[in-house]
């Protein structure tokens, strides 16, 4: 089983390191790791360039992480395909735990694991976060800890570029819409980290009409032959 890593940067450079040691430590080496970069100043590029098993590519169109990772995704050439965000890090048997899973039950499209959140020293835990979300492993749905078989990303299709906030969530849920629910391990894969950079992201506002949205497209999704019939 051929794996590929994809992870998106843009201006990652404090961070993006960590992030690829932490690809090069595993207990079962993967196959190809694709870097894409959205026009990083910082040098993140090469950074990346430093490692020899590292493909690099340039993001064709500023279409955030969701595009990136769409790019990475359909550039890559590895049976099953598993994503990183360029500020977080794998713990050392993330690979082996899920190649495992998917080797030994060939029907599970996919697999996700646990995750633990952290706060970079010196920043303050932004209004809206609660801090019992620090420091707890928690099963979570998201790139970082996923990992599907190629022809289950094809059948789900893209991550959406029409979200800002939630692409990821909308990607698991149409997942779950068309394979069902993720098989998971119960173990620890990646640590999580909120910094001042991507704290942002978190703006409830944005959050709260972007699940709105996607819960309405889920139900449409269920419901195809009701939703026909409305006006």
């Amino acid at each position: 089983m051929r794996i590929s890593v994809v992870i998106p940067v843009l201006n990652g450079a404090r961070y993006l390191a960590q992030a690829l040691d932490s690809v090069m430590a595993q207990s079962r080496p993967v196959d190809e790791v694709v870097v894409v970069d959205g026009g990083s100043t910082d040098g993140s590029r090469e950074i990346a360039s430093g490692y020899p098993v590292v493909r690099l590519l340039t993001q064709s169109g500023r279409t955030g992480f969701a595009g990136a990772y769409d790019e990475g995704f359909t550039a890559s050439t590895g049976d099953v395909i598993t994503g990183l965000d360029s500020d977080d890090y794998w713990t050392p048997r993330k690979i082996e735990w899920q190649a495992a899973l998917l080797e030994s039950r060939p029907d599970v499209d996919y697999v996700i694991g646990k995750t633990r959140h952290f706060l970079e020293p010196g920043f303050d835990l932004p209004a809206g976060l609660r801090p019992e979300i620090l420091d707890k492993d928690k099963t979570a749905p998201m790139p970082g800890t996923l990992m599907v078989r190629r022809h289950a990303f094809e059948r789900v299709g893209p991550w959406s570029t029409g979200f800002t906030v939630a692409a990821d969530i909308d990607w698991f849920a149409r997942a779950k819409d068309l394979l069902g629910p993720p098989a998971t391990v119960d173990e620890l894969l990646l640590h999580k980290r909120f910094h001042d950079d991507n704290l942002s992201l978190f703006h409830a506002t944005a959050l709260n009409s972007e699940l709105i949205r996607l819960l309405r497209q889920s139900v449409a999704r269920q419901s195809p032959a009701e939703n026909e019939n409305q006006p």
